[in-house]
């Protein structure tokens, strides 16, 4: 029993990471660091991340399994789980280090640094570092400090011998500013982001045909609105934008934005002209020109697979903010909402953004905390930095 009691640690990381993740309490995840640094030894902090990154990634078995393809096996969500959880787990537990002291801070930092950079970081989701940030949000760059400053402290604490009550203390007040509730991002005057249930991207083109009309029926209604001046259509929402695309749309929009001075965002696969390769997009459109916004990065094996003739192109170098109706927007398309390396990126190498656009496409969704999960990575960051957020999405 003695032995057991040893690896108490991974049990609450497990609940740490479940109850952070999918019902808006990220917060907690702060106390995923005074856990690890509770662990004795190596094996014991490596199961606490273990249990901290299965729990809180507990839709991917189910989730995957449809977004790859829908007749996929169980099994592949699975094993995507349990390495994403093994991968991200492995720098905590080679790192921990059960003495403390300012000669080992460089530990939680270093951990933290492998889990968020690439190549840990293409699937760098669930970083705690959120957590801690948003205990002092609205701050910019002063909450991210502030958060790996207290990540730190957290870390090294149960090492300098703290009290069993002090430890439960700090424990409580974390909890407490976790479950008091995160509000909503502030809404952006004038933007609109719609949520549609729109099922699957359109290939045949009755299905196409049927997209477009949508599309019109959408943003003509969105525009009417007294103010409107952007409206913005989830990821992927056109499926592939070709000639025909354009033609279409030009015709069904075009007079309709010109009339009400409106823009319109739309998500598309722009073809590269490099075989079937395609760049996921956000395609900007004032009625006369239309202009891409492409994604940085896209969904590894699904989408980004740089062995295939069909794979989605990357470029997770271009960190530069966008100009849409006169302000500067960060965007992020659907799986970048999770990658922190990459809104890091685009903060520290930009001046302020007036807004964040989010768009993604979340037909595949059979359990509602799987959306609710990667809703919560991107309203961190609009509230960390105390930003509008525009969100769009197309549900299950």
């Amino acid at each position: 029993m003695a032995k057991l009691l040893r690896y108490w640690p991974a049990l609450a990381g497990a609940l740490v990471g479940w109850a952070a993740w999918g019902y808006g309490f990220t917060p907690l995840a702060a106390l995923f660091f005074l856990l690890w640094g509770t662990a004795r030894n190596r094996k014991v902090a490596y199961l606490t991340a273990l249990a901290y990154y299965l729990a809180g990634s507990r839709v991917i078995p189910g989730a995957a399994a449809v977004f790859f393809r829908e007749d996929t096996s169980l099994l592949l969500g699975i094993g995507l789980w349990l390495v994403a959880a093994a991968l991200l787990a492995l720098p905590w537990g080679l790192l921990h280090c059960a003495q403390g002291g300012l000669r080992n801070a460089w530990r939680p930092f270093a951990a933290l640094f492998l889990v968020t950079v690439p190549p840990l970081g293409f699937v760098g989701w669930l970083n705690p570092l959120l957590g801690t940030s948003l205990i002092l949000p609205g701050l910019g760059f002063v909450s991210l400090v502030v958060g790996l400053v207290l990540a730190i402290w957290l870390s090294l604490l149960p090492a300098r011998h703290c009290s069993s009550w002090k430890s439960g203390l700090i424990a409580a007040l974390i909890s407490l500013i976790g479950i008091a509730g995160q509000p909503s991002p502030a809404s952006m005057p004038g933007w609109v982001g719609l949520t549609t249930h729109e099922g699957k991207t359109p290939e045949e083109m009755n299905d196409r045909m049927i997209r477009y009309s949508r599309t019109q029926e959408l943003i003509g209604a969105a525009v009417r609105e007294e103010g409107t001046k952007v409206v913005v259509l989830p990821e992927q929402f056109l499926g592939r934008f070709n000639l025909d695309t354009e033609r279409a749309l030009q015709y069904l929009l075009g007079p309709m934005l010109i009339e009400r001075s409106a823009h319109a965002l739309i998500g598309a696969a722009l073809p590269t002209g490099e075989g079937k390769r395609t760049a996921n997009v956000l395609m900007h459109f004032d009625g006369n020109q239309w202009s891409p916004i492409k994604a940085r990065f896209a969904v590894p094996v699904s989408m980004w697979k740089p062995w295939a003739d069909d794979s989605t192109v990357i470029n997770p170098l271009d960190l530069r903010l966008f100009e849409v109706a006169g302000n500067t927007a960060h965007v992020s398309l659907c799986f970048e909402d999770y990658m922190l390396w990459l809104h890091l990126g685009v903060f520290l190498t930009n001046e302020r953004p007036d807004l964040i656009i989010a768009a993604a496409n979340g037909w595949w969704v059979r359990e509602g905390k799987a959306q609710a999960i990667q809703d919560e990575h991107i309203n961190a960051w609009a509230r960390i930095f105390n930003l509008p957020l525009v969100r769009a999405l197309n549900a299950s």
